[in-house]
């Protein structure tokens, strides 16, 4: 699973949503034109949780 989010990843290693729910469509998460700081801050929260 880790594998797979990882390589989600854009160029400069942040992330951008592949899908989402209407409800949430005014956050960043939620914009898949658009790299997400929130999204990818919890992708490298939990790398790192993983690696420690």
């Amino acid at each position: 699973m880790v594998d797979e989010v990882g390589a989600l990843a854009a160029e400069d290693g942040c992330f951008t949503a592949t899908s989402m729910f209407r409800s949430w469509s005014g956050w960043s998460f939620a914009d898949k034109r658009h790299p997400s700081p929130w999204l990818t801050f919890l992708v490298l929260r939990c790398a790192a949780r993983l690696e420690s």
